[in-house]
C-alpha cells in the first residue's frame, strides 16, 4: 500500500504541473518526424520511417506510438500525461521490490524518496515534450529488467532471466539510453547464470543485439565532422557535473567548483555504498544495476555530447538517467542493518526531498509562462509563420510545414491559411508620374487596402512586384510601402492580394499613374 500511495502521489503532482504548463504543440525534434505524421494521416504504416534511427537513437516504440496519436487524432498532450504514468509505474515497481527488503523504520522515507526522485521537475524539459515519453518508457523497462535480474539472482528461475532480456530489449527500442540497460542486463545475467542453456540464450541475444546496434550506428557514424570538446579534462568535469544535476546545480553550465564538488560527493557516496555491501552482493543486485546504469549513461552521454562539441552535463532531458545512481545508493544504504548506513540513507532522502521541493515550487510558478511560450509557438505554426521555439530550423520546406499544420492546427486555422483573399478597395487610387503619395515620415509612399481573410501569409502585388504588408489583427486592413520605381512610368498598375501559402489571389484593381 505504501508503494502504491507514493507512486500515485507523484503521478498526481506531475499531472497538476502538466495541467498548468502543457500545450498541444510540437517541440523541436518532434518536427523531424513529419514523414511519420504524413503516413499516419493516410493510414499507411511506413516501417522504414519507424525503424529509421534518429541521431543514433532507436525510437521504434516512440514512433509507433506517435503514429497512433496522429492517426486517431488524439490530443498531443496525451503523451505527456502518459509520461507521468510511466514515472509513477517505475516508482511503484522499485518500491514494491524494495519495501520488504529494507529496515521497517526507513520504508516510508525510502518509498517517498524514490517517487520524488523519479518525478522531479528538474526534468522539466521532458515533461512538456511529447516525444520524451520515450525516456520515461526506457527507464521503466530498464528498471523492470533490473528487477527481473534481481529476482533471478534470488530464485534462480529462468523465467525471470527471460523477462529481464525482454524488458531490456524494450528499453533499447525506446530510446538511446536503453542501449546501456541491455548491455548491463546481458552482462549481469552472464555472470550469475546457473545453466548452460541460459548462457546460450544470453550469447544469442547479445549477438542479435550487436547486429542491430551495428546497423543503427552506421548512419550515425556517417554524419559529417563536428567541432569536438572531447578531451580528458572535459570528460573528468562532465562526470561529477552530470550527477550533481540529479539533485542540484549551482550554475547554468554546471561546471563550477561547487557543482563539481557536489557531484564528486555523490559519486563517492555511491562507491562507498557498493563497497560496504559487496560482502552480500547477491542481495543487492538491483542497487548495483541502478548505479551501473547511471554511470554507463553518463559515459555514453558525455562521449556523444563532447564529441559533437556540445556541453550539456546538466541538460534536464538527461535527468532520468542520472538519478538512477542516487536511487541505487539509497537502496544499498537502506538495506544495511546498521545505524551509520541508515543515517546515510536518511541523508539521501533529505537531499531528494529538498531538491524536489525547490524544483517543484519553481516549476509550479513558471508553468503558466511555459504554456504561454509554447502556445505562442503553436500560434506561429498555425498562422503561417516560421519563428518561435517549435521551429528551430528543423523543418526546411513549406510542404513539410503543411504536413505539420494538417496534424496540429484546427480546421478553422487551416481554412484561414488556405482561404481566398478578398480585396475590397485600395487607397490612394492614383498619382502622377514620379510623384509620391500618402507619404510616410520616412519619405516613402504607402498604399493601404481593405481586405478579408488576410490575417496571415498575404502579400500585395503591385505591377507584378510582391510587396510585404502589415496587417491588422483581423486581417481587414493591410498597408505596404511602394518603391518609387513602380510609379515612375505612367499607365494602369494592376494591384491584387496574394495568399503566399495557398497561392490564391484576390480580384484585381487598378492604380492609375497619370
Amino acid at each position: 500500500m505504501l508503494a502504491i500511495l507514493s507512486a500515485a502521489g507523484i503521478g498526481l503532482l506531475l499531472v497538476l504541473l502538466l495541467i498548468r504548463g502543457a500545450c498541444a504543440t510540437p517541440f523541436s525534434d518532434e518536427f523531424y518526424f513529419y514523414k511519420l505524421y504524413a503516413s499516419a494521416q493516410q493510414g499507411a504504416i511506413d516501417f522504414n520511417e519507424i525503424f529509421r534511427p534518429h541521431f543514433g537513437h532507436v525510437y521504434v516504440l516512440l514512433k509507433s506510438w506517435l503514429w497512433l496519436v496522429v492517426h486517431y487524432k488524439l490530443d498531443w498532450r496525451v503523451s505527456m500525461y502518459l509520461q507521468a504514468g510511466f514515472i509513477a509505474l517505475t516508482a511503484l515497481l522499485l518500491s514494491r521490490y524494495s519495501m520488504p527488503r529494507i529496515a521497517p523504520k526507513l520504508r516510508v522515507y525510502v518509498a517517498v524518496a524514490i517517487a520524488l526522485a523519479l518525478g522531479s521537475p528538474r526534468q522539466f524539459e521532458n515533461l512538456y515534450m511529447a516525444m520524451q515519453v520515450s525516456a520515461a518508457v526506457m527507464v521503466f523497462f530498464a528498471c523492470a529488467a533490473f528487477y527481473a535480474v534481481a529476482k533471478y539472482s534470488e530464485t534462480e528461475k529462468d523465467r525471470y532471466a527471460m523477462l529481464a532480456i525482454a524488458c531490456a530489449f524494450l528499453s533499447f527500442i525506446s530510446t538511446g539510453g536503453g542501449l546501456m540497460a541491455f548491455v548491463l542486463v546481458l552482462a549481469s545475467l552472464l555472470l550469475i547464470a546457473k545453466t548452460n542453456k541460459l548462457r546460450i540464450v544470453i550469447v544469442a541475444a547479445g549477438a542479435a543485439f550487436l547486429l542491430i546496434v551495428a546497423s543503427y550506428m552506421r548512419s550515425a557514424l556517417e554524419a559529417g565532422p563536428m567541432p569536438s570538446l572531447l578531451n580528458a579534462k572535459n570528460f573528468l568535469i562532465y562526470f561529477p557535473a552530470f550527477f550533481a544535476n540529479a539533485l542540484y546545480c549551482f550554475t547554468e553550465r554546471g561546471d563550477d567548483v561547487r557543482s563539481i564538488c557536489f557531484g564528486v560527493a555523490i559519486l563517492a557516496g555511491a562507491a562507498y555504498a557498493v563497497q560496504a555491501t559487496w560482502q552480500e552482493k547477491e542481495k543487492h543486485v538491483l542497487g548495483y544495476l541502478l548505479i551501473g546504469f547511471g554511470l554507463a549513461s553518463c559515459l555514453a552521454i558525455a562521449y556523444a555530447r563532447l564529441k559533437s562539441g556540445i556541453w550539456q552535463p546538466n541538460a534536464p532531458r538527461y535527468y532520468p538517467s542520472a538519478v538512477t545512481l542516487v536511487i541505487g545508493a539509497l537502496l544499498l544504504f537502506a538495506r544495511k542493518q546498521n545505524k551509520d548506513h541508515s543515517r546515510l540513507a536518511l541523508l539521501i532522502v533529505v537531499l531528494i526531498v529538498v531538491s524536489f521541493s525547490k524544483s517543484y515550487r519553481k516549476e509550479w510558478r513558471s508553468a503558466p509562462d511555459r504554456y504561454a511560450y509554447f502556445n505562442s509557438s503553436h500560434a506561429n505554426l498555425c498562422s503561417g509563420k516560421d519563428e518561435g521555439l517549435a521551429f528551430m530550423g528543423n523543418v526546411k520546406t513549406d510542404s513539410d510545414l503543411k504536413v505539420l499544420r494538417d496534424v496540429f492546427c484546427t480546421d478553422e486555422q487551416k481554412r484561414m491559411l488556405e482561404s481566398q483573399p478578398v480585396l475590397l478597395e485600395i487607397g490612394p487610387t492614383q498619382t502622377s508620374k514620379g510623384m509620391s503619395f500618402n507619404q510616410q515620415p520616412d519619405g516613402q509612399s504607402a498604399l493601404w487596402a481593405r481586405t478579408e481573410h488576410c490575417e496571415h501569409s498575404c502579400t500585395l502585388v503591385f505591377a507584378d512586384v510582391e510587396l510585404p504588408v502589415l496587417a491588422n489583427a483581423t486581417g481587414t486592413v493591410v498597408t505596404t510601402n511602394v518603391p518609387p520605381e513602380l510609379y515612375n512610368s505612367s499607365g494602369e498598375k494592376v494591384v491584387y492580394i496574394k495568399n503566399t501559402r495557398s497561392n490564391k489571389k484576390s480580384r484585381t484593381v487598378v492604380f492609375q499613374v497619370n
